[in-house]
């Protein structure tokens, strides 16, 4: 770390003066830390700052666009629009020069963000009604943002939910098999081969304009949406790095394949890999609730989103495998392909629901508009 996050923070338009700082450990990508200040009153006043990760988001000025087109957006609606609740609308603090970030000696990149007091975030969904939750508030902030044109944002990961292209970087991967991993893995291998036409479902529909591009999350887990603490109602979602051009599908679809079985993303038994309808169920009404201005043609498009969705990140892990793990941190060296069997899995028991989830979705379109 370049210096300190006292120094840091200094440089930054915050209240109060510096007490002390604490890593927050459960994220995966960037550098947090919870900053504690003691404001003119004597009371604590708490502040999120983090360091970005440039070798994920090598390109880290368009994702700070992005995050402050979003945050500033978001405070004017809640100060002046429906929400009318600014506590609870995620905040980028500005630096001592109004800047949006900090950009330090060594390039590394910080930003500050308001702590959102009274609320709490869930790493598992453990009940039918954080998942309503957890979907109501990825679906309100879809709505929210409808008036936010997607091509003023940047594509901060490129082809991120491109599964075609996807597809290709796998074959590509079996081709060179430059670890000579590629004959343990035939039966993976065929299994993905099997679904190449699932590969195009989205984009096939995005290509055709029969699903709207608009401004998507693109990392809907659980435990980035904040709830208030005493109602678990949802109050404001978190994490705005990966926010950019996408369809409505992918939000779900992701929300879908991270919640609707309880296993570990990494777990080597897979009988242990449940879908529970019941959460289908909850995670379909949150999120229609959360954008009532879903077309109906993007409400049916979220039927199969959590299979193209699943079979993408599965794709992913077994490529990374055959390429030597190079882009997701391993813990034992099958360490990636204990993960894409897990998505397979997954994956097959989302078919084999396939008929269910195809009559939640039609009993619900109602909701959608035309």
């Amino acid at each position: 770390m370049p210096c300190s996050l006292e120094k840091i923070a200094s440089q930054f338009a915050i209240e109060g003066h510096f007490l002390s700082s604490e890593p927050i450990t459960n994220g995966l990508i960037n550098a947090t830390h919870l900053v504690t200040c003691e404001d003119s009153s004597g009371g604590p006043r708490h502040y999120i700052f983090q360091c970005l990760n440039t070798q994920v988001f090598p390109e880290p000025f368009k994702v700070m666009h992005n995050v402050a087109t979003v945050t500033q957006f978001l405070q004017e609606q809640a100060q002046e629009g429906e929400l009318k609740k600014p506590n609870r609308a995620l905040q980028l603090i500005p630096t001592n020069t109004g800047g949006p970030y900090l950009q330090g000696a060594e390039n590394d990149l910080w930003r500050c963000f308001n702590y959102l007091e009274g609320c709490v975030s869930f790493d598992t969904c453990e009940n039918e009604e954080i998942a309503y939750e957890a979907a109501k508030g990825f679906g309100s902030f879809l709505h929210q943002v409808e008036g936010i044109p997607a091509a003023q944002l940047h594509e901060t990961i490129l082809d991120f939910h491109h599964t075609p292209r996807r597809y290709q970087q796998l074959l590509k991967a079996i081709d060179q098999d430059t670890q000579g991993r590629a004959a343990a893995v035939q039966k993976e291998i065929h299994f993905i081969q099997q679904r190449e036409e699932l590969c195009h479902l989205l984009i096939d529909q995005i290509e055709a304009q029969s699903i709207p591009v608009r401004v998507t999350h693109n990392d809907t887990k659980v435990n980035n949406v904040m709830l208030d603490a005493e109602s678990h109602e949802a109050a404001c979602v978190i994490d705005l790095d990966t926010v950019m051009p996408g369809v409505a599908a992918y939000d779900f679809g992701d929300l879908v394949r991270t919640t609707i079985s309880a296993h570990e993303e990494d777990t080597q038994d897979l009988s242990s890999i449940k879908v529970r309808p019941s959460y289908f169920k909850a995670l379909t009404e949150g999120f229609l609730t959360g954008c009532p201005s879903l077309t109906k043609t993007e409400i049916l498009s979220l039927a199969t989103a959590a299979d193209v969705i699943t079979l993408e990140v599965g794709m992913r892990f077994l490529t990374d495998f055959l390429e030597g793990d190079l882009y997701f941190q391993t813990s034992h060296p099958s360490h990636n392909l204990d993960r894409c069997r897990t998505q397979l899995a997954l994956l097959e028991q989302l078919e084999a629901n396939a008929e269910k989830f195809t009559v939640i979705i039609h009993n619900l379109t109602v909701h959608g508009s035309e």
